[in-house]
């Protein structure tokens, strides 16, 4: 726990305490963890998303995957390709190792090809769509909120073919 933290108060220091001892990282715990910022980074002047940076997200390797703040390359990405969109018609594209959203984890061959909001609702209702798809999802649509025309969810090999009439994977759209 961050040596300021001691002067937090009482319940405070039992919540911090609680979630370390059930093994929750907390905006603390990810903090030290990113030692030491850069000065850039505490002057805030880097990260457009908070003033917390700078996260050294780390998307190939072993290093952070969750910034300071919370958000991870998924939340990144949603970020710029909305701040994109005031100026250019934008499609953001997330590259993972399916196909696309599947119904089922086990069945690579049960790609949804497409999630509106409202299904998006009734999939994580029956839990089709869980786990660590629901952050993923929840990036998309907040893409879409800022702007964004749509999201495409596709394995990252079919990139090259992307802008062919090959295209699978699923699309993320408001309707």
């Amino acid at each position: 726990m961050a040596k300021e933290l001691r002067f937090a108060d009482k319940a405070s220091q039992s919540m911090i305490k609680r979630a370390a001892e059930t093994g929750i990282d907390t905006v603390w715990d990810r903090y030290e963890a990113m030692q030491p910022q850069c000065g850039f980074g505490v002057l805030g002047i880097c990260c457009k998303n908070c003033s917390m940076g700078p996260c050294r997200i780390d998307p190939f390797g072993d290093g952070p995957q969750v910034g300071v703040c919370g958000a991870n390359a998924d939340t990144i990405a949603a970020e710029v390709a909305g701040s994109m969109s005031i100026f250019f018609d934008v499609e953001l594209i997330y590259c993972i190792d399916k196909e696309g959203v599947l119904r089922s984890k086990e069945k690579i061959d049960t790609v949804i090809s497409k999630i509106t909001r409202k299904s998006y609702q009734e999939y994580i209702r029956t839990r089709i769509i869980s786990d660590g798809m629901i952050p993923k999802l929840h990036n998309a649509f907040r893409a879409l909120d800022r702007g964004v025309k749509q999201i495409h969810i596709i394995h990252f090999n079919a990139l090259e073919r992307f802008n062919t009439n090959e295209m699978a994977g699923t699309t993320i759209t408001e309707s």
